[in-house]
């Protein structure tokens, strides 16, 4: 492509074009994670009508906020200068469907070289268009953690499920997922773990118990390690941030 062709192309003529891209949602954020436009595919998996219901928003407008909350920490890491690069993940949509998704995420910089803002994209993940990718095996896996959340989880299980060796399971989770089967089991957990603690009031102990982990230490240890805040700091935040 001719310099003066690629140099004349407006933004906008760019980001339309993934309008026409089904199955990819396309994002752009600003540095305080606010969106500024958004495709179709996005809009409809949120049944939004028109940028216009957007634009302003964040994610903690579209998302429960122990969803929404991982998505803004994950802006945070993007605006210090990260890349995220065919990232497999779970996402869930409006009407609370899971899908495989792989997600790829940037920052926008300025014609000076400052961070200016965020860009992304995730599209779902089959077995069809990605067969080297064992969707069917790893959702029978997620199935399973889901199954048995409320005790401990077999990595054993995991390798049956997957029809292969524990130590072929932690290479293929480490490859396709960049965490081990039981990291990614917590993460999991801290999911159930966040949910409960802005819907119930139930102790911290009791929660822990319920979630498989022998002793409450244990489980706000484990916790903190990912969510970067205890439970309890975790859910006066959210009342907080309810009460605004």
């Amino acid at each position: 492509m001719e310099e003066h062709l690629f140099s004349n192309i407006k933004p906008s003529e760019l980001v339309f074009v993934f309008d026409f891209i089904p199955d990819v949602q396309f994002w752009i954020k600003d540095t305080q994670s606010v969106f500024q436009w958004v495709n179709k595919t996005f809009l409809d998996n949120y049944d939004l009508k028109e940028l216009s219901d957007l634009v302003g928003k964040t994610d903690f407008d579209l998302s429960p906020f122990y969803i929404a909350e991982q998505f803004a920490r994950d802006d945070q890491d993007v605006l210090l200068g990260k890349v995220v690069e065919n990232r497999i993940e779970l996402v869930s949509s409006l009407d609370q469907t899971i899908n495989w998704c792989i997600t790829n995420k940037r920052p926008i910089t300025s014609s000076s070289h400052q961070i200016i803002g965020t860009l992304g994209i995730t599209r779902k993940l089959s077995n069809q268009q990605n067969p080297e990718i064992p969707i069917a095996r790893l959702s029978e896996i997620v199935k399973y953690i889901h199954e048995n959340i409320h005790q401990p989880i077999s990595i054993a299980r995991m390798a049956d499920l997957m029809h292969c060796s524990i130590s072929t399971l932690e290479r293929t989770f480490k490859k396709l997922l960049q965490a081990s089967p039981m990291e990614f089991t917590r993460k999991i957990k801290m999911q159930y773990a966040c949910k409960a603690l802005i819907s119930t009031n139930s102790l911290i102990s009791e929660l822990a118990f319920s979630l498989g982990y022998a002793d409450e230490s244990h489980f706000i240890r484990e916790f903190k390690k990912l969510m970067k805040i205890t439970p309890f700091q975790y859910r006066k935040q959210y009342l907080n941030l309810s009460q605004k």
